[in-house]
């Protein structure tokens, strides 16, 4: 028997809760155990239901997403929370990926995007639609890294200097050759550097280097 993924929304508007809910519906792996309509009440029902994944939108009052989120992370460090919003500024988004989000979807993503997300998210892994992508990465494309930060967290040189080039967006040909260094060596250095961040594609290692606070 499979164990559904337990699932809390919250958004402050009742007719887009109900549309959500009702494209959960069709997935028995996941199970919407309740509904918010602000932050305050998401604190509560987390609280109460300790859900494996939160959905929640950013602007709701008396709380809003960007403090619920702190304060989930804060109390309840095993539940994943996801950014389900119209909002799609670059601020909105490096706001919540630093209060502790791990993934950020818009509202007109597709039910399937938010499906892959919620399973994403249950495995730790990190999920962004391809609008908060490029938001993020136009930011910082000449971006500002800080090595230290990174060598503590147990990044050499090399790593660094790719980590750096990586979020400028700069072709794998071009670090290679800026590196002296052959593709195969690339890969592996990626890859390395991949498992340590803890993400699975270029999009994600962007996301964790803005919320580790390593690039402005």
């Amino acid at each position: 028997m499979i164990v559904p993924i337990r699932v809390i929304l919250a958004d402050d508007h009742t007719f887009f809760r109900e549309g959500v809910a009702g494209i959960l519906e069709g997935y028995p792996e996941i199970e919407l155990v309740d509904q918010a309509a602000d932050g305050r009440q998401l604190l509560s029902l987390v609280e109460q239901h300790r859900p494996d994944v939160v959905l929640t939108d950013i602007q709701m009052g008396p709380m809003d997403g960007f403090e619920a989120t702190r304060q989930i992370v804060k109390r309840f460090p095993e539940v994943a929370v996801i950014a389900l919003t119209m909002h799609h500024d670059s601020f909105a988004i490096l706001e919540m990926l630093r209060a502790g989000a791990i993934g950020y979807l818009v509202k007109d993503s597709a039910k399937e995007v938010v499906v892959e997300a919620i399973k994403a998210a249950h495995r730790g892994q990190r999920y962004y639609s391809e609008t908060a992508s490029r938001k993020v990465t136009a930011l910082i494309s000449g971006g500002f890294f800080d090595p230290a930060s990174l060598e503590v967290m147990g990044f050499d040189p090399t790593e660094l200097r790719i980590i750096r080039l990586m979020c400028q967006d700069t072709d794998s040909a071009d670090i290679a050759t800026e590196l002296n260094i052959s593709a195969r060596s690339l890969m592996r250095y990626r890859t390395a550097i991949m498992e340590k961040a803890g993400v699975k594609t270029h999009a994600g290692l962007v996301f964790w280097a803005v919320k580790e606070g390593v690039v402005r």
